[in-house]
C-alpha cells in the first residue's frame, strides 16, 4: 500500500485566474492505493457523500486508467468538495503520486502534472493543471500551455471557507 497527502489549493488569484495556483498548508486529501485486478474507490470524509464512487466519474479513476494502474483506491477526504479550494485537484494530485509509486512508473512530478490534469476533466470538463501543479509541485506555480513554472515564493494567506457550495463545471 502506498498513502499519500496532497493540499488544498487555490488558482482564483486575481489576474492569474485559472494560471496561478499556490498550495495551502491545510486542509489536504489523504489518499490510500493498493493493487488490483480493477479499480475501485472508497471515500470517506468531508463531503464524501457527493462524491461518486463509479472509476468513471471519480477524478482518481481517471488517473488509475491513465496511468494503467488499476487499484483498490481510498480517499480520506479533508479539502470539501465545491469549496473553491482544490478538492478535485488535491485527490487527483495524491492519486498520481501514490499510483506512479506502487505500479514504479518513474515519473516525476512535473510529468505527473498532466496526468493529474486528467481527473480534473472529469469534473470541470477540462484537463485544467492550474490546481494540480501546486498540489503536485507545491509553492506558487504557473500553468500554461506551455507547461509549469514554480516560482519561489513565501506568501501568508487566509482562506474563508463559507458554506456555499460552487461547482467546477458551473
Amino acid at each position: 500500500m502506498v498513502t499519500v497527502r496532497a493540499p488544498a489549493t487555490s488558482a482564483n488569484l486575481g489576474s492569474g485566474f485559472d494560471v496561478f495556483g499556490v498550495a495551502l498548508d491545510r486542509p489536504a486529501d489523504i489518499v490510500h492505493v493498493e493493487r488490483a485486478d480493477r479499480t475501485t474507490i472508497e471515500v470517506t470524509g468531508v463531503g464524501s457523500q457527493y462524491i461518486p464512487t463509479d472509476p468513471d466519474r471519480n477524478v482518481v479513476g481517471a488517473v488509475a486508467e491513465a496511468l494503467d494502474a488499476p487499484a483498490h483506491i481510498r480517499i480520506d477526504k479533508g479539502v470539501r468538495p465545491s469549496s473553491g479550494l482544490g478538492s478535485s485537484a488535491a485527490s487527483s494530485a495524491a492519486a498520481a503520486v501514490a499510483l506512479n509509486e506502487l505500479y514504479d512508473r518513474g515519473l516525476s512530478r512535473e510529468e505527473l502534472v498532466p496526468v493529474a490534469a486528467e481527473g480534473e476533466a472529469v469534473v470541470s470538463g477540462e484537463a485544467h493543471a492550474d490546481n494540480v501543479a501546486p498540489a503536485l509541485l507545491g509553492g506558487f506555480t504557473v500553468a500554461t500551455d506551455e507547461g509549469v513554472t514554480t516560482v519561489d515564493a513565501d506568501i501568508p494567506l487566509v482562506a474563508c471557507l463559507p458554506e456555499i457550495a460552487v461547482s467546477t463545471r458551473d
